[in-house]
Order: structure tokens, then C-alpha cells, then sequence
């Protein structure tokens, strides 16, 4: 099986449909029967006393090993899920934040996606609920969510997408006196749908989604171990530090992309268990609002399982905080979580890029 690596990296959680650039994905629940496996098993158990050999390094806890050589350890564990190609990835995010350039009230959003890859094909499925319209006090339900697709094929490029009627008929309501003219406006907009001849759409493999697991962190553009190998200063704690059930080793770098201290749990794979990063404006190409004084972030609570003889992350806390000198800000805070994860699936019984959208309502 071979893996096609990160197409594109969101920053941040998209908390107000601003298309906000993020980075990887986890989820839990639903796991593929891969983890099931004796040799699956036989794995995580050998990983296990490797990692506690390592990390009891010795009278200081990681000596004996190199900073470089712990880096190596971590881009080992990434190339080794970059190199999957086909897979489904399903994955829900529940989040809560203010925004000053948008009402500083709380806001909550809701999203569910699905992605289906197979080499260069994909299909990615996205709805939204709650506080998802841009510059909006509207709260969108469950039933009738904002919805997007793509779908690549491999020869033509679909894009279909789905506004909720109550944001349509507040739409309606704005622009027409004439009832008869706010009935073709709804039935005008029940679906749209976009047909291209190349390949075009929306391939990220989301946010949490699967970042977390090839090693973005949000608001990177480069895989963590690249920036590792790239900073101005980097070392390795003397001591291991707990987090959840695992001893870590915990790595403080600065790089040009900012100030990250990282916990690296090799009980999983080398990934990260916890991370903190932040960003000034040296680091920061554009935020939400122009360029943010500082950029803060915090990864926790991460859970993983074992999936296809590879420890994913299927489940995480991020807090993503953005200040900017005028006094506007940008805080959210996100629960995300893996429904699903299958490695290999049969797409031609699944009929996975059929193009079968509701007809185009217009």
C-alpha cells in the first residue's frame, strides 16, 4: 500500500467559516478490524518495551539519546502512515470560541466529514451546524446543516453544495417584498452543483482529521519533523514527563515557525502526545484578520489506537488563540474525534466516487 502525503493544510479550526488554515485528525471509536489483529497485537506489545528501554535511558532518564536521533524516531513514525494511499477517514468536531470582528459572544460549531481517498481519487463530504455563517447571529440545526462535497474521480470534478433553508429564507426575507419571489429565490438554491473537466476540490485530509498523525501541528505548513531538523535551537529535556498513562520525552525548539515544546510518547509511535507553540509576528505570514501580534496553541488529551499495525491518534483537545495589536482577537477551543478508520477498503463496492448528488436545485 502506498500513501499519499498531506495535499493541503487548513489553519485552525474553520470555527467561522472563514476557510481558517488548520492541520491533522484523529477520531476513535470506530476502528478498523486491523487493530484487532495478533500481529497487531504482537507489535504495540514489542513498541511498548522498546519505547520503556528508551525512555529509561539511563540515571537521567535520556541519556544516551541524541536529540537528532529522537527526531529520526519521530519522522520514521510519520513516513510510515504517509506512505497509505487508500483509506476512509471519518471524523466529527465540536468547538466554542469568541471572535471580536464578529460579535465577541460565544459561538459554537459543530462539523461531521467524511474523506475517501484511493491514489488519486477523493471524496470529501462536510456538513456544519450551529454558529457556522459567516458574520451571522443565526444558529444553524442539526437536520438541515450547511453542506459541501467534492468528489475527483479520476476525470472529472464534481462540487455540489447545500445551504440551510433558515438561512435562506432569512436571505429571502432581506432581499424580497413579493412572496412569489421569495419562493423561486428558495427553489432556485435547494442544491448547487459544479462540474469541471480537470481535477480540482477540497483533498485536505482535515484538521485534526489526519494531521495529528503525519505531524502538523496548526497553522504549520511543514511536517514537525522538518521544522525539528531546521530549528535555530533545539534540546531534549533531561527527564522524561508524564502524560496520561505514558513517560515522554519533551523537546523545546525555536524555529522560524515559532516556539514549540513537544512531547513525544514512544509507547505510540513516537507521535505527539502534547504540544504548545507559539507564533509572533516574524512567524506569521496572516491571521484571521491581518497579521496577529501572537498566535498561541495547546494540543492535549490525546488518545490513540492502534490501527493496521500503525498507533493513530483518534481523539484530542486543541485551543487556538490569536491577538492582534488594534485589540481584535480570535479564541477557540475543539474536541475532535475519529468515528472511523479503515485502511484498504473495497471503494468499487462501496461505490466510494460515484457522482450520485442531489440534482442541481437550480
Amino acid at each position: 500500500m502506498k500513501r499519499a502525503g498531506t495535499q493541503g493544510i487548513k489553519r485552525g479550526f474553520r470555527f467561522f467559516p472563514i476557510p481558517a488554515v488548520v492541520v491533522l485528525c484523529l477520531f476513535g471509536a470506530v476502528l478498523s478490524g486491523h487493530d484487532l489483529s495478533a500481529r497487531g497485537r504482537r507489535a504495540a506489545r514489542n513498541e511498548r518495551r522498546a519505547a520503556d528501554v528508551a525512555v529509561r535511558g539511563g540515571a537521567n532518564g535520556t541519556r544516551g539519546l541524541a536529540v537528532s536521533q529522537l527526531v529520526d524516531r519521530i519522522a520514521a513514525s510519520q513516513e510510515q502512515c504517509a506512505n497509505i494511499d487508500s483509506y476512509i477517514l471519518k471524523w466529527q468536531v465540536t468547538g466554542v470560541g469568541r471572535c471580536s470582528f464578529m460579535g465577541r459572544g460565544r459561538r459554537e460549531i459543530f462539523e461531521y466529514t467524511e474523506l475517501l481517498v484511493d491514489g488519486d481519487k477523493f471524496r470529501r463530504s462536510e456538513k456544519e451546524w450551529g454558529h457556522c455563517i459567516k458574520g451571522e447571529d443565526i444558529f444553524i440545526t442539526e437536520d438541515d446543516p450547511r453542506q459541501r462535497n467534492w468528489l475527483w474521480d479520476g476525470k472529472c470534478s464534481y462540487f455540489w453544495a447545500k445551504t440551510p433553508t433558515k438561512w435562506l429564507e432569512r436571505l429571502a426575507t432581506r432581499r424580497y417584498t413579493n412572496a412569489e419571489k421569495r419562493a423561486r429565490f428558495l427553489a432556485g438554491r435547494a442544491g448547487y452543483l459544479k462540474l469541471e473537466a480537470g481535477r480540482g476540490g477540497k483533498r485536505t485530509d482535515g484538521s485534526i482529521a489526519a494531521n495529528l498523525k503525519m505531524g502538523f501541528l496548526q497553522g504549520d505548513v511543514e511536517r514537525i519533523d522538518k521544522i525539528l531538523r531546521k530549528a535555530d535551537n533545539i534540546s531534549l529535556r533531561d527527564t522524561p514527563e508524564q502524560v496520561g498513562a505514558s513517560q515522554c520525552f519533551v523537546v523545546d525548539a525555536v524555529a522560524k515557525s515559532g516556539r514549540y515544546t513537544l512531547w513525544i510518547d514512544p509507547e505510540h509511535g513516537y507521535n505527539i502526545a502534547q504540544a504548545k507553540m507559539l507564533k509572533g509576528p516574524s512567524h506569521i505570514k496572516i491571521g484571521a484578520w491581518g497579521v496577529p501580534e501572537t498566535i498561541e496553541y495547546s494540543l492535549e488529551n490525546m488518545r490513540f489506537q492502534m490501527v493496521g499495525g500503525m498507533w493513530v491518534p483518534v481523539e484530542a483537545d486543541e485551543k487556538y488563540n490569536e491577538r492582534y495589536a488594534s485589540g481584535e482577537f480570535m479564541e477557540t477551543s475543539t474536541h475532535r474525534r475519529r468515528t472511523e478508520v479503515v485502511l484498504d477498503p473495497n471503494h468499487e463496492a462501496l461505490h466510494s466516487f460515484l457522482p450520485d448528488f442531489q440534482p442541481d436545485g437550480r
